[in-house]
């Protein structure tokens, strides 16, 4: 269920970016800062995958689910393209640990035999929420500005890590 807010965030984030450049005046830098954004996920899943973990991944996930909103509400403050490509490489930091714990409280709850089709349901919401976010955030873009976008994306990060806290307990392993 909190998969698909976060979806949400991330699909808004990667719609505004290339806006936010054209915005101020460099359309091509879009790419760039979409770059520093995934360049900015990529470590965080290196960090990620390099700590021994101690505590339960249910926890975890919440805990990462934490770091969404607070890493993607300071873009909506960018106030130049340099500014934005630091922020989104700080941003970035939270995508793939979030995700990899989400998808690891995944398979400690799925009962032998259906990994798979339990998977497939956070790409599902993932996915889904990922084309909400890209939808709201265009006609926002076009309609009320970049910044109203950013502030809508962290929004959908802040109900994702209200949505893992308040299931945090339902998502432990079974004894």
């Amino acid at each position: 269920l909190s998969i698909l807010p976060l979806g949400f965030s991330f699909g808004a984030v990667e719609v505004t970016l290339p806006a936010f450049a054209e915005d101020h005046g460099n359309r091509v830098l879009g790419g760039v800062l979409i770059g520093a954004w995934s360049l900015g996920s990529a470590l965080g899943g290196l960090l990620y995958g390099a700590v021994d973990w101690q505590t339960p991944v249910a926890r975890r996930y919440a805990l990462l689910s934490s770091l969404v909103p607070v890493a993607f509400a300071p873009l909506a403050a960018a106030p130049s393209i340099g500014a934005m490509a630091a922020l989104a490489w700080l941003a970035g930091l939270s995508v793939a640990p979030v995700l990899t714990a989400g998808n690891q409280v995944v398979g400690d709850l799925a009962e032998r035999g259906t990994e798979t089709e339990a998977y497939t349901w956070p790409i599902t919401a993932l996915v889904t929420g990922v084309a909400a976010g890209n939808a709201v955030a265009g006609a926002l873009v076009t309609h009320g500005g970049v910044r109203q976008a950013l502030v809508v994306a962290a929004a959908g990060a802040a109900v994702a890590c209200a949505l893992a806290w308040s299931r945090w307990p339902a998502m432990q392993r079974p004894a």
